[in-house]
């Protein structure tokens, strides 16, 4: 469970009215019976576990869900995408892998189908009280932008936000250098460095995200209320949930 962590951080990032509440909303890689420790997992006594995966990446590797918990997929990509670009060898260098994750980033706020799954994850946790857990396969793309939204939507700071973000750097350490030195191996370094890049995070990718609201919306708000369509209700039990 590499990228296993809590949505409000290690203390609860500040927000709006306070701090927001530890062991409520969790954000991870994928629950996969490779990757998990099922005691571990049962412990945070989950309500919901939200699988922002396409189907090719479930089939093979399905969630372990704990009992009592309700499984929910939220399709963010599609799976009319072609996924080639993303492999490391259809790669040159890791300044192509930069200039594509940033495109992925920018898909996420244009994309019809990426906002009403990004929408429908912030309005099911903000009406549920218990613990819930969302997640990618890597915990970094989809789910470091689903983080993003929610924390933003609550009043957490840019600067918390993107710490936040970058963490994945921190958590999937070991998975990153070894996706890395597999890439280096078997097709130089150059390769190794691109596959480097896919495999983690850097601020570029998420404030293009950002900017994309800021372009097409005016600002992060209207981005929410207009692309997201959540109103005034749904923020104000969200923060309910998760601000103490």
């Amino acid at each position: 469970m590499h990228n296993f962590r809590d949505a409000a951080g290690a203390d609860g990032y500040p927000a709006d009215g306070g701090r927001m509440r530890r062991g409520l909303l969790f954000r991870s890689s994928a629950l996969d019976a490779e990757a998990i420790d099922p005691a571990r997992l049962a412990e945070a006594r989950l309500a919901d576990v939200f699988d922002l995966r396409m189907t090719v990446e479930v089939t093979p590797k399905p969630d372990v869900v704990p009992d009592g918990a309700r499984y929910v997929r939220l399709n963010v990509i599609g799976d009319d995408v072609e996924l080639g670009a993303l492999d490391p060898k259809s790669l040159k260098d890791a300044a192509g892998a930069r200039e594509l994750l940033t495109d992925v980033y920018r898909m996420f706020v244009s994309e019809e189908n990426a906002r009403a799954q990004f929408a429908a994850l912030v309005r099911a946790v903000a009406d549920e009280e218990r613990p819930q857990v969302f997640h990618c396969t890597a915990g970094k793309d989809r789910t470091g932008w689903a983080a993003a939204v929610v924390q933003r939507i609550l009043g957490v700071s840019p600067d918390d936000v993107m710490a936040d973000y970058l963490l994945t750097n921190e958590y999937s350490a070991a998975v990153i250098d070894k996706i890395a030195a597999g890439a280096a191996a078997e097709r130089g370094e150059a390769i190794g460095e691109a596959a480097r890049v896919l495999a983690g995070v850097f601020p570029e990718a998420l404030t293009a995200a950002f900017d994309e609201a800021d372009a097409r919306y005016g600002g992060f708000d209207a981005y929410v209320r207009e692309g997201l369509g959540i109103d005034d209700a749904v923020i104000a039990r969200l923060r309910a949930k998760l601000v103490a």
